[in-house]
């Protein structure tokens, strides 16, 4: 989306998490943490482009769940203006969570992170850490699968 030539881009992410570990996408280049996902493109959904992102970067097919949060966050990262994080819950991937994944894509490593750990990372958005701190006190009274998945 641009604006007045400023560019404005809209993200959708994956959580990918159980009760105690999230899985992360590490940026060395730009040295900081986000979670899998990336840039919405004209015309897509935020889903057709969470699941297009995972396959681009996992080679995984995903059917994103539920909308868990939008976090309405302005930063900047490599120049460019971002405004809106949509973050959705992606079920059956938890095994994930047992080794990082290598990524298919070489700006990005994956790595699993101990959800208590977060605010000790440079993560952007800013305020996916908070949300990450409260969605973790959220878990212990969410039924969880024997695999680590979130019943509803």
């Amino acid at each position: 989306m641009t604006t007045n030539n400023i560019r404005i881009k809209v993200t959708a992410r994956a959580l990918i998490s159980n009760k105690t570990h999230l899985l992360m996408t590490w940026l060395p280049r730009e040295h900081f943490f986000c979670l899998p996902g990336g840039g919405l493109e004209v015309g897509e959904s935020l889903k057709t482009c969470l699941n297009r992102e995972l396959q681009e970067e996992l080679g995984l097919y995903a059917e994103p769940e539920q909308l868990v949060e939008c976090l309405e966050e302005h930063y900047t990262d490599r120049g460019h203006p971002y405004q809106e994080f949509f973050l959705f819950r992606v079920e059956g991937l938890t095994s994930l969570l047992e080794q990082a994944p290598i990524s298919n894509e070489p700006q990005l490593q994956f790595r699993v992170v101990p959800i208590a750990e977060i605010s000790n990372l440079p993560v952007l958005p800013r305020g996916l850490t908070k949300f990450m701190k409260d969605y973790q006190q959220q878990l212990g009274y969410i039924c969880m699968m024997q695999d680590g998945t979130i019943c509803s």
